[in-house]
């Protein structure tokens, strides 16, 4: 009987709680973000983000080409007349999660990002090759980085710990945030 009962509460036990206690579906929520900037660092970024957790869209002035591409493009990218506020303010820009601003000019980089974290953008983002300007914007609470100080961190935790390295740039193993 002790065999019986341990089969039955084996077999029972599963079903009854599957039937009280319903799988949840699992929704995550994807993260807007925008990229102010169209270049060789955001458009390449934007495009390894693009998967079910992030949303990438790059917002970059019209270009006037005499030769108009009509194929379909492989980033989403909205056009915009100038990076001014009151332009960005007729975009989605102010729906995104993450706004990350890399034009080539470090002030309007400076003077867009403060703006939108005024407007109340959570994560700003922004490219900043200017010691000077870098530390006024961390006290904004803007996040800064740059090209120059980003290489320097790579190269020397590639001669450091190599290992590290290659866990940061495969694709396959890449760390994620849990």
């Amino acid at each position: 009987t002790l065999i019986l009962v341990a089969v039955i509460t084996s077999v029972f036990t599963p079903i009854v709680f599957k039937k009280f206690l319903p799988k949840e579906i699992i929704s995550e929520k994807q993260v807007k973000v925008a990229f102010i900037g169209a270049n060789q660092l955001t458009l390449p970024i934007s495009r390894e983000l693009e998967s079910t957790l992030y949303d990438p869209v790059v917002y970059h002035t019209k270009q006037t080409k005499s030769d108009n591409q009509n194929s379909e493009s492989l980033f989403h990218i909205v056009e915009v007349a100038d990076y001014s506020m009151e332009t960005l303010e007729n975009t989605d820009v102010f729906e995104a999660d993450i706004v990350v601003v890399s034009l080539g000019d470090d002030e309007l980089n400076a003077t867009l990002a403060i703006a939108l974290k005024e407007k109340g953008i959570e994560r700003v983002i922004v490219r900043i090759e200017s010691p000077d300007l870098e530390e006024g914007l961390r006290e904004e609470g803007v996040e800064v980085f740059s090209v120059y100080n980003s290489t320097k961190a790579l190269l020397r935790a590639l001669i450091e710990s190599p290992r590290v390295m290659s866990i940061l740039t495969n694709q396959e193993n890449a760390l994620y945030e849990i």
